[in-house]
């Protein structure tokens, strides 16, 4: 998604790399996965040196002849480094906020994101941008995405697999493992077989669907029925 800038989205892919296995990397391999290229993936590792876990110790481990890994314990959450490194990034903020958050007005937004009314207009405008291919806005009237609701929820989880991939899981009122279930029961009864690859963005799907109804956004059906025609 364009509103993930490149070194952003760098960062957050060797992230999640570095917590699919408990291992040692190597700068090429870590390139391999087409992540970038060998003097970006370094220089990028060299700002990572900050974080910490919460223990104080560095969070991303490097070694001249063992390679690069992350610091495994038993409270990592990959999630908060993810969050830590799109914090300055006001479009995802603005999207997540808007999506999770109660309403909030036009100015409210610009004191929580501590920017002007211009950059947050700005801000709007490049949402928009990327909004347009699916026919729905953002209004800053009312701080609220507008079209088809349809659309909407389609928007959000690719926003939503977008920043937080397969592993994380956004939805604290929702458990991932709860849905997982309820969606390979329903994929027995219609008789369709899902790979496993798949199933992660069709919980995704789920649990924007139960957010948005909860907010009391629903799609409107417009049906029409008549004696005179096929059930």
């Amino acid at each position: 998604m364009e509103l993930i800038d490149n070194k952003s989205r760098r960062w957050i892919n060797i992230l999640k790399l570095l917590v699919s296995q408990n291992k040692w990397w190597t700068l090429q391999e870590i390139s391999k996965k087409k992540i970038g290229s060998v003097r970006a993936i370094q220089s990028d590792l060299e700002q990572m040196k900050s974080f910490q876990t919460e223990d104080g110790e560095p969070l991303i481990r490097m070694k001249p002849r063992q390679g690069i890994s992350i610091c495994f314990t038993q409270t990592l959450r990959v999630d908060y480094y993810i969050k830590e490194i799109l914090k300055d990034n006001i479009e995802i903020r603005l999207i997540e906020g808007i999506f999770f958050e109660q309403n909030m007005s036009f100015y409210e937004w610009m004191d929580v994101l501590n920017i002007s009314r211009s950059t947050l207009y700005n801000t709007i405008n490049k949402i928009n941008s990327v909004l347009a291919s699916y026919d729905i806005e953002l209004r800053p009237d009312s701080m609220q995405f507008y079209g088809n609701e349809k659309e909407i929820r389609h928007f959000f989880v690719e926003f939503l697999f977008e920043v937080y991939g397969s592993r994380l899981w956004p939805f604290d009122e929702i458990q991932k493992q709860d849905a997982a279930d309820l969606l390979q029961e329903l994929f027995q009864v219609v008789q369709v077989t899902v790979p496993d690859v798949a199933i992660d963005k069709y919980c995704l799907w789920l649990g924007v669907f139960i957010h948005r109804i909860r907010k009391n956004y629903t799609i409107k059906r417009n049906f029409t029925y008549s004696m005179l025609e096929d059930k």
